[in-house]
């Protein structure tokens, strides 16, 4: 039996090549195990490439309509706790304008002191900010909704002293004040040229968030309690105004603040609405990225499990084909002489 040089380098040469594919292999094989994908590249994965794409697009837009919606909940969750806490600071100063009148006498002093308090703090809440854009500004976020917080006060100041002296009623008091001006009850100049806060939270869908200072149910919030900290009970030694008149003036404070109590709580109500409206859509879009992920991962990943029995496999059959390449160098002539 005879087998010529010419057959053995054939063999040879035919399993190095067999080896070099199955080195190829090989390298593929862990790099899907690295990578946990099938391929490195959108063309790799033939007519899924497209679907891939298509889904990977929606979970960028996704996941940047979630950002959008994070980043304004923030926000509405402080707009709405900082208008629960301005109604609470006004119904104070209410019970305890109902609580001294139904008792019959009125402890002057410690009413200016709660709704004078109560004013300041609520003045200082329409300014309050996130991240340096005030919130109760629209879109004039630079600037604070309050730019004069003693304004107010010196221009009731100077109705009630007309009261006093004699120079007009009770209604006529509560009617100016009602009449002053955003400059007079101290809101900044630029504040009525404020647009609208929007943000973007679906394809076709905005949600508008505004809730300006210069509202009229904190307007009316301030009016009040402007006159509830700036009051002063007649001296029949040197003013005109009696007694009654007095309490028909607290009665109709009473009245005004209550109105901007309500008209808060209808505006934060509404503003809650559109906060849980931002819940929903965020979840639905959680849901939908989900999904999303799911479906690009049946579509680009690996089965690890498969990937690795049949990388063990390869190496098997390519250290066999090793010992085959191995034995055919050291075949000889001689060896069959």
């Amino acid at each position: 039996m005879t087998i010529s040089l010419t057959s053995l380098q054939g063999r040879s040469s035919a399993q190095v090549s067999n080896l070099r594919d199955m080195n190829i292999q090989l390298n593929e094989l862990q790099r899907q195990i690295g990578t946990q994908k099938k391929t490195d590249t959108y063309s790799g994965l033939g007519t899924d490439t497209t679907r891939v794409q298509r889904l990977r697009a929606d979970v960028n837009s996704a996941e940047i309509y979630m950002k959008n919606i994070t980043f304004t909940e923030t926000k509405m969750k402080i707009m709405s706790n900082t208008m629960l806490s301005i109604t609470d600071q006004a119904r104070d100063v209410t019970q305890n304008i109902q609580l001294q009148t139904r008792d019959g006498e009125i402890d002057l002093h410690a009413l200016q002191t709660i709704a004078g308090e109560a004013l300041n703090a609520i003045m200082d809440m329409l300014n309050i900010d996130n991240d340096g854009n005030h919130l109760f500004a629209g879109t004039d976020l630079n600037n604070q909704p309050i730019a004069d917080s003693n304004a107010v006060h010196l221009n009731t100041q100077a109705e009630i002293a007309n009261w006093l002296a004699g120079g007009q009623s009770p209604t006529d008091v509560v009617t100016n004040v009602n009449g002053f001006s955003e400059a007079e009850l101290g809101y900044s100049a630029s504040i009525n040229a404020a647009g609208d806060v929007i943000t973007r939270i679906d394809t076709n869908l905005e949600v508008n968030f505004t809730q300006l200072g210069n509202a009229e149910g904190f307007q009316d919030i301030i009016k009040g309690l402007s006159i509830a900290a700036n009051l002063e009970y007649p001296d029949p030694a040197v003013d005109v105004a009696t007694d009654e008149e007095f309490h028909d003036l607290l009665d109709q404070t009473l009245t005004l603040i209550s109105g901007g109590i309500q008209k808060t709580d209808s505006d934060n109500a509404v503003l809650t609405g559109k906060f849980n409206l931002l819940k929903s859509v965020e979840e639905r879009h959680q849901q939908d990225t989900f999904v999303f992920g799911e479906m690009i991962s049946e579509i680009e990943d690996v089965d690890t499990t498969q990937v690795i029995a049949e990388f063990q496999a390869l190496q098997n059959q390519m250290n066999a084909a090793y010992e085959v390449t191995s034995v055919i160098g050291r075949l000889s002539l001689v060896n069959f002489l």
